[in-house]
Formats: structure tokens, C-alpha cells, sequence
């Protein structure tokens, strides 16, 4: 649906992008009033349906900056990044959470 939007020439992916971003940030802030399983799972939803939005329309966005034989690499080095943070994020995170709290031994 995102990738059809981003067909119509009036429509830009940054701002289909900016607003599935606010989107998130708003339920993500409104995730602490939940008190029901429901509102948990309407909030895994809108977060879910949020979260591909601002993929898909990324992805169009990184393409439409290249022209021609430049589009391939440019996607390319866009996506090899994307996969080395989300592969090597979570682990320099934890571990600089490790280290910091080693350091905090001996502190009240």
C-alpha cells in the first residue's frame, strides 16, 4: 500500500515517511496508559503497520536520490548499512552497558 503511494507523483516517501514516524512516536509515548491486553495488542498493530510504512517508504525514498546505474549501488550501500547497525547494534549496546556497569562496582 506505502509502495503505492509513493506512486502518486504528488506524494513524496519523506513525508508518508515523517508521518508514519510521528505515528509511532505518538503511541509509542501513549504505550505507558495502556492497562488492558487490547490496548497492548492495538498498539503492537498500529506499530507493526508504522514500522513497515516507514521501511517501504525509506527504501523508495533512497531510490528516487539516484539516477540510473547509481540507483543499484546507491540502494545497495544503503541496505548493507541498514544491516550492519541492526546486526551489530544490539551487541556494542550491550556491551558497553556491561562495561559501564562494571564500572559503577564499588559506587554506592
Amino acid at each position: 500500500m506505502i509502495g503505492r503511494l509513493c506512486d502518486v507523483k504528488w506524494i513524496q516517501a519523506h513525508f508518508l515517511f515523517q508521518i508514519a514516524a510521528a505515528l509511532e512516536g505518538i503511541a509509542s509515548l501513549l504505550l505507558a496508559l495502556a492497562t488492558k491486553n487490547v490496548y497492548l495488542v492495538l498498539y503492537f498493530i498500529l506499530y507493526g503497520c508504522t514500522d513497515g510504512a516507514m521501511g517501504s517508504a525509506m527504501c523508495v525514498a533512497v531510490m528516487f536520490c539516484f539516477k540510473g546505474a547509481k540507483r543499484v549501488r546507491g540502494f545497495g550501500l544503503f541496505q548493507s548499512i541498514t544491516n550492519i547497525v541492526s546486526a551489530f547494534g544490539p551487541a556494542l549496546g550491550g556491551t558497553s552497558d556491561s562495561l559501564y556497569l562494571v564500572s559503577l562496582r564499588g559506587r554506592p
